[in-house]
């Protein structure tokens, strides 16, 4: 598949295991996710990145857990003057700020990992990834995002 098919992809995974991009129940979410990036992509280079932290929104404090999709220039990996970001394919769960366990702003990135193996395993042994993992989410949305 190419880069740019991703969203369509993802979104046809999420409707095959029964989940509403609307209200993705974390898990789930994630579980689908993660199998989503083994798929390989044409036209791109990509990462991964798992990001949560507390936000003030107009419904007031909010936190956000991101399960991010990079794709970069090719080139990006051989060359680093080259690391030119093209998009992002973002998976956005919303939760209220009940715990402030969770809230402290953490990200872990794919490449700062020996393996893909080990990149899951920090991010499923996060403390904060936990605790939102059995927390109910208000709103999700999946969503690309020009660099």
């Amino acid at each position: 598949m190419h880069f740019v098919e991703t969203t369509e992809r993802l979104i046809r995974l999420f409707d095959e295991a029964g989940l509403a991009p609307e209200l993705l129940q974390p898990w789930p979410a994630w579980k689908v996710f993660k199998h989503f990036l083994r798929e390989p992509v044409e036209g791109a280079a990509s990462d991964t990145l798992v990001q949560m932290g507390a936000y003030i929104d107009a419904n007031g404090p909010r936190i956000h857990l991101y399960f991010v999709r990079q794709f970069s220039d090719e080139l990006a990996h051989e060359l680093p003057e080259r690391d030119e970001q093209l998009a992002h394919l973002v998976c956005d769960l919303v939760f209220p700020a009940a715990s402030p366990r969770a809230m402290r702003f953490h990200e872990l990135w794919s490449q700062d990992f020996h393996s893909h193996s080990a990149f899951i395993d920090a991010v499923e042994s996060d403390a904060g990834f936990q605790t939102l993992m059995n927390a109910e989410p208000v709103s999700s949305r999946v969503f690309w995002e020009e660099a």
